[in-house]
């Protein structure tokens, strides 16, 4: 301890350990147990103020972003104890470098544990790094569920080749409110034989969780053909079954550049809004209105 540091109160998150050891032993801990049960964001702001501390030893600064963690959480009742003990040992074993980075972004601090957002309230403060992090969580979990119905997607493949698309100027609020109905949306989304998550997106998350590197070819028939499935039963007597294993095979599909992502992605939601009375109710008008031709056409 530096001198004249003795009078300071010790950082919240320095009675964290006592915590975790009496939720693992149950035994003679008292009420720390519950508190470690039903106060969720106290224990999310003591794991921050803790490596706050053991990164740059500063007292106030520790206690100072407890207080202010407190006052930006707002958490429901924890229903898996084993992963909320898993976030809280995320971020205390952060490294110095991603700590200082978070700083005093409470949220980024929750974007370095793994299901750290499944307590947290996150409606209010939806902005991109909140959303990706829920998103790409709660599209495992969907697939998860779906059992053997489905291709479990994998979260670790999610964050490196997507990521949420960013809000346009002035239309945060919007933005807000459109990736929460995303996040609504999911746990009830089709279950798919298929890796390629925007197969898996709901019609609510269009445009707003997307791949931020090379698409290929073969990933652009997959995920247009789920997408045709669900659009042109609407214009024609065809299946959705029939429709999605005959795309792949009627046309070519190219690679969308990162530089075509959002050319790609406003092809997707124009096709999501063609008009039946617009076309002339087969998969190759309706490409052509939805202005996709650059990303499938016939050989």
């Amino acid at each position: 301890m530096h001198p004249g540091h003795a009078h300071k109160r010790t950082p919240h998150a320095l009675t964290l350990c006592t915590l975790w050891l009496c939720a693992i032993a149950t035994t003679g801990c008292g009420e720390t147990v519950k508190l470690g049960i039903e106060d969720p964001c106290q224990d999310l702001a003591s794991a921050i103020s803790y490596r706050t501390y053991l990164c740059d030893g500063d007292r106030d600064a520790a206690n100072a972003r407890h207080d202010l963690a407190l006052q930006t959480l707002s958490c429901s009742e924890v229903t898996n104890v084993a992963e909320h003990f898993e976030c809280l040992d995320d971020i205390t074993n952060a490294t110095c470098d991603q700590a200082n980075a978070a700083g005093d972004d409470i949220i980024a601090w929750l974007s370095l544990g793994d299901g750290c957002f499944a307590e947290v309230d996150t409606s209010g403060n939806l902005n991109c790094t909140v959303f990706n992090v829920a998103a790409r969580q709660a599209l495992v979990t969907r697939s998860v569920a779906c059992g053997d119905n489905a291709f479990v997607l994998n979260e670790e493949e999610l964050a490196r080749d997507y990521g949420c698309v960013e809000a346009q100027p002035g239309r945060d609020e919007e933005s807000k409110q459109q990736r929460q109905a995303c996040l609504e949306a999911i746990p009830s989304a089709t279950c798919r034989q298929t890796q390629v998550a925007e197969a898996w997106l709901p019609p609510e998350c269009e445009g707003l969780y997307a791949r931020t590197n090379t698409i290929s070819a073969q990933d652009v028939c997959a995920s247009l053909a789920v997408l045709m499935s669900e659009v042109l039963p609407r214009c024609s007597t065809l299946s959705p079954a029939e429709i999605e294993e005959s795309f792949p095979r009627i046309f070519t599909c190219q690679d969308v550049q990162p530089e075509q992502i959002q050319a790609y992605l406003t092809c997707r939601r124009q096709m999501r809004e063609v008009a039946c009375t617009d076309v002339a109710r087969n998969d190759v008008s309706i490409l052509e209105a939805a202005q996709c031709g650059m990303f499938a056409a016939l050989p």
